[in-house]
């Protein structure tokens, strides 16, 4: 993608995974500011993030038109933001809690951490992933460590700790609660062996009493 600002056109990319958590860090800026109505404030942090995004110096296009900065700005958005919808971000977050161990730069060291510590990645190899298989890969790890949350928590006493003993389930985060129903046709898809289910088998409430197991 091309943006023009000012009398120079430049070129958009999307930015590699280091570089779009510092991006995404700078978004929250702007929007803290115009969310206290700080324009001047604003303005700087909008000038801040399309600078680091199109990588030039601020002073390049701090005389710029506005609506081209913003203009620029949607740009920088767009590019940036990943092709597929994934689950994990579509969790709203009502109120953004405050931690005693957080840091300015702590996203970053997160993501490192998360796939450093599955994959055994360096952080140089972190930084450069694509964001859609970066973002990809969080969820898978997500998913799997809650999933053998809920192995764990099912052979522990408390799972069936209720007055008549039945089975409570581990609660799932929001972005794992969403379900989507198919058709019987959809549905009929064969799958290696190893990849089958262990134990009892049961099915779910779209599946006609007929259904071929």
């Amino acid at each position: 993608m091309e943006i023009t600002i000012g009398d120079r056109t430049y070129e958009l990319y999307q930015l590699r995974l280091k570089k779009w958590v510092e991006f995404e860090s700078l978004k929250e800026k702007i929007l803290d500011q115009a969310k206290h109505g700080n324009v001047e404030s604003f303005s700087k942090a909008l000038l801040s993030c399309v600078s680091f995004c199109v990588n030039i110096d601020e002073e390049e296009i701090k005389d710029a038109p506005w609506m081209e900065v913003a203009s620029a700005y949607r740009g920088c958005q767009e590019v940036n933001s990943p092709s597929i919808s994934f689950p994990i971000f579509l969790a709203q977050i009502k109120k953004r809690k405050s931690i005693g161990w957080d840091y300015e730069e702590r996203s970053w060291y997160v993501w490192v951490h998360t796939l450093a510590r599955v994959f055994g990645w360096s952080s140089e190899y972190i930084a450069e992933l694509v964001i859609d298989d970066a973002i990809g890969l969080i969820e898978e790890i997500y998913v799997q460590d809650q999933l053998d949350k809920e192995w764990e928590w099912s052979l522990s006493e408390v799972a069936y700790s209720n007055k008549d003993g039945r089975f409570k389930p581990l609660p799932r985060p929001p972005w794992m609660e969403s379900t989507k129903y198919i058709s019987e046709e959809e549905a009929k898809t064969k799958m290696p062996k190893a990849m089958m289910p262990v134990g009892k088998i049961i099915h779910a409430r779209w599946l006609k009493d007929d259904a071929k197991h």
